[in-house]
């Protein structure tokens, strides 16, 4: 169950069962597939500069 409040730190709690979610919803949840990439190694080292202090 999920436990929910409408305004955050006032009011009491409401309970969500399971069953009440699956009412709720218009579509059914799908997991959703995230895509990635693998990480690369940069080819030279990053050279910022710093800003003139007056």
């Amino acid at each position: 169950c999920i436990l929910a409040r409408s305004i955050p730190n006032i009011g009491n709690w409401t309970v969500f069962t399971s069953v009440q979610l699956e009412k709720l919803q218009k579509h059914k949840i799908k997991k959703p597939t995230p895509y990635f990439s693998t990480s690369t190694k940069p080819n030279s080292n990053w050279q910022i500069p710093l800003p003139n202090s007056e």
